[in-house]
């Protein structure tokens, strides 16, 4: 019974069914994607532990058919709790939190590069090859089927030829700053001034060619000037 007390959200998915593409229930899952995991990754290995705890809250049966609409977010936020609980490194819970939230990514072959870019901007490219171990894992402890990893393969392909193109994934990387943004706005530091960027940004990440100082500071009088 040293569980329940130490981890009682990993526990509450013992017996909770799934749906057809599962051989197991919550707990058994969530165990066997833990053996999948990586042995040399300890981030991954807990990420996979903790990946579907938030299928129990979120488990609606329609049809016939359990669904778990929004585990990922909620399983995120009971892992963050877990992990706190235990006294993980800030750095390494935020990590194996972002993976938990992250790991339902449905990539398609009709995303643009755009989409993909937006994507790696959400995740960090440094967290690519956990989420896709992570993937990977999280199929092999289905139990019904082989993991399919052409998509992520083809995903994979995508973003090696965006990283070729050094694309303009975060704020640092914008032709302004924050004090382009305060002297032309004429606003203080603060909250407002990141807002700015992150719309920047955004543009920015729809079409690189715009990450020019020349538009970005004629984007910025273009702000001023309609308030």
């Amino acid at each position: 019974g040293l569980l329940e007390l130490w981890m009682p959200e990993l526990t509450r998915g013992y017996g909770v069914t799934q749906n057809r593409w599962h051989a197991w229930d919550v707990w058994d899952h969530n165990l066997h994607t833990c053996d999948a995991a990586p042995a040399d990754k300890p981030r991954v290995r807990w990420a996979a532990l903790l990946h579907d705890v938030g299928k129990v809250a979120t488990r609606v049966v329609r049809n016939g058919e359990a669904t778990f609409y929004e585990h990922e977010r909620v399983g995120a936020e009971e892992a963050d709790a877990i992990l706190a609980r235990l006294r993980f490194p800030n750095e390494e819970r935020e990590g194996i939190v972002r993976l938990v939230r992250e790991h339902m990514f449905d990539y398609r072959q009709e995303w643009g590069d755009a989409a993909v870019r937006r994507w790696l901007r959400r995740v960090g490219v440094d967290n690519v090859a956990d989420l896709f171990d992570l993937r990977i894992a999280d199929a092999i402890g289905n139990g019904t089927r082989p993991p399919l990893v052409g998509g992520l393969e083809a995903l994979r392909e995508r973003i090696e030829r965006e990283l070729e193109k050094e694309q303009v994934l975060h704020v640092r990387d914008l032709a302004v700053d924050g004090r382009d943004v305060m002297r032309v706005l004429g606003v203080p530091a603060g909250p407002s001034v990141g807002r700015v960027l992150e719309r920047l940004l955004e543009e920015v990440i729809e079409d690189p060619s715009l990450n020019s100082r020349e538009h970005l500071l004629a984007r910025l009088e273009g702000m001023r000037a309609t308030g």
